[in-house]
């Protein structure tokens, strides 16, 4: 289901495992610190945000990826368990 798919992206990223993606504009990194999920964005647009709640990170990690998952979807859009099957293959662990 994809609620304990989430969670065991939530657990692994509690252990150490984050997300990073890199382009030539910039470079993205989503990870756990300090009791909180953070989003580190560095390159033509740096930022920094630090989720509210799991469900506010779990939300902002699926529109993140969203553009990955559906990409090579053809006309069909993935379902949400491929979905986040695919999110949870790019975790860094």
């Amino acid at each position: 289901s994809v609620a304990a798919i989430q969670q065991v992206i939530v657990a692994a990223m509690q252990r150490g495992a984050s997300f990073r993606t890199s382009d030539k504009e910039s470079d993205t990194s989503i990870f756990w610190r300090d009791g909180r999920f953070r989003r580190s964005d560095s390159g033509d647009y740096p930022s920094f945000k630090i989720f509210a709640d799991e469900a506010e990170f779990l939300n902002a990690l699926r529109q993140f990826y969203d553009v990955t998952v559906t990409r090579n979807a053809g006309p069909d859009k993935p379902t949400d368990v491929d979905a986040w099957k695919l999110i949870l293959r790019l975790l860094d662990a």
